[in-house]
């Protein structure tokens, strides 16, 4: 049953999302879409959102150290961004930083039960 029955795009967006998961993807990210479909963005953007608010994805936070050593590696990972420190010491350069926003990635990862539905819908 189509989720987005008056916008066709959306909807593609939506069967990708299944398509990559199906094919084992277990991290998507808007960038990540947008480069290999050739999507908007704000669509993209749109659809993860909806997926989260269905509880089909769930959201993952990775924050780039953004230290004076920097190698904008992840540091670590949050489930929420309200977990995410003020300021904290990178674990891998032992640098002190304060996670700035553009130094987050969100990253969207299939919950077990949407997995299950695409597995039996195979």
């Amino acid at each position: 049953m189509p989720y987005y029955e008056s916008d066709a795009t959306l909807e593609r967006i939506r069967g990708i999302i299944s398509e990559e998961i199906r094919s084992g993807v277990n991290s998507l990210t808007a960038s990540y879409l947008v480069r290999k479909h050739n999507f908007p963005l704000e669509a993209v953007q749109k659809v993860l959102a909806d997926l989260v608010s269905v509880e089909d994805l769930e959201p993952h936070f990775w924050v780039l150290c953004s230290g004076e050593h920097q190698n904008l590696d992840v540091d670590r990972e949050f489930l929420s961004m309200n977990d995410i420190p003020k300021i904290t010491t990178c674990s891998k350069c032992g640098d002190l930083y304060a996670p700035e926003a553009e130094n987050i990635l969100v990253s969207f990862e299939p919950t077990p039960t949407l997995r299950d539905y695409l597995q039996k819908a195979s």
